[in-house]
C-alpha cells in the first residue's frame, strides 16, 4: 500500500468515522509490517478499531513469530544496554 491509497483510506474514513466519534481530531496510523514497538502498541491498545478481523489475528499470529524469533536478541540487547548503565555508573 502506498501513501495515496493510505490517504484515499483517510479521506473515506473523515467522511464515515464523525457519525460514531465525538472528536474534532482523529488521528490515522496504518501498519504494515511489524515495526517495532508500534506493533506493540497496536496490539495493546485497547483504543482500536478492527476493519478485517482475519487479517488482525493473521498480523497478531506473525508479530507474534516475529517476536519469538527477535526474543534472543532483545536479551543480548537488555544485557548490553545494563552492561553499558554500569559502567556509565561506575565512571561518574
Amino acid at each position: 500500500m502506498d501513501f495515496n491509497d493510505e490517504f484515499e483510506i483517510e479521506d473515506y474514513l473523515d467522511g464515515i468515522l464523525p457519525e460514531y466519534f465525538k472528536h474534532d481530531n482523529i488521528h490515522y496510523t496504518f501498519i504494515h509490517d511489524f515495526n517495532y514497538p508500534f506493533s506493540e502498541l497496536l496490539l495493546m491498545s485497547n483504543d482500536k478499531i478492527i476493519f478485517d478481523e482475519e487479517k488482525y489475528l493473521d498480523y497478531l499470529l506473525g508479530y507474534s513469530a516475529f517476536k519469538r524469533d527477535r526474543e534472543p536478541l532483545e536479551v543480548i540487547r537488555n544485557e548490553n544496554l545494563k552492561e553499558l548503565e554500569d559502567i556509565k555508573n561506575g565512571l561518574l
